[in-house]
């Protein structure tokens, strides 16, 4: 996903303090604090970040709060509020709480609600943004391949930087790289 040597991410360490200190500012003006990601990955890091590191409640979207299910059936611990419960309306009254919601959502009805995007994206938003990803940066990508030390490597999920990770790996570190969606998919028939 982001196969481009921009994508540069600070350590999880860091941006889990910002994220709080941030959090913390909001709720002292009065405002709840809305993080808005991926229901999948990213939200569950947030949950454990609030959960290791703070006593603030957590309150997930539906959305959020499905995928917490799987990851509790498979034994991990998340502490969260589903948000369609009476207790997530008490804490939302009380404005102490972290939101997580999707990306998507759309808040523009909500004035107390103050939201933040959590993605590797947010090294390019305007917005406020903080730049978690549970997807590897660009060194860590090319760390890994280095490590591999594959014959070939076929770039995909990276869209318009497919071919940009491909020249890369193939100028540093000396393995052939194709953008997949150049190799052919079908095989000629006879004819």
């Amino acid at each position: 996903t982001f196969g481009a040597p921009n994508f540069i991410f600070p350590s999880e360490a860091l941006i889990a303090k910002e994220m709080i200190d941030w959090a913390e500012n909001i709720l002292k003006r009065g405002k709840i604090p809305v993080f808005q990601t991926d229901p999948l990955g990213n939200a569950q890091e947030l949950i454990s970040i609030f959960n290791e590191f703070t006593s603030l409640p957590v309150v997930t979207h539906w959305r959020v709060s499905k995928v917490n299910q799987i990851y509790e059936a498979h034994g991990y611990k998340l502490e969260y509020i589903d948000a369609k419960t009476k207790e997530a309306d008490d804490l939302i009254l009380s404005g102490n709480l972290v939101l997580i919601t999707p990306k998507q959502l759309s808040l523009a009805d909500s004035p107390d609600f103050v939201p933040a995007l959590v993605s590797g994206w947010a090294l390019w938003s305007k917005h406020k943004a903080f730049p978690l990803s549970d997807h590897a940066d660009f060194p860590h990508i090319m760390r890994f391949v280095e490590d591999c030390n594959p014959k070939i490597v076929l770039t995909c999920h990276g869209g318009r930087f497919n071919e940009t990770m491909a020249n890369f790996i193939e100028k540093k570190l000396g393995i052939r790289a194709y953008p997949i969606q150049l190799i052919p998919t079908s095989i000629p028939s006879k004819r």
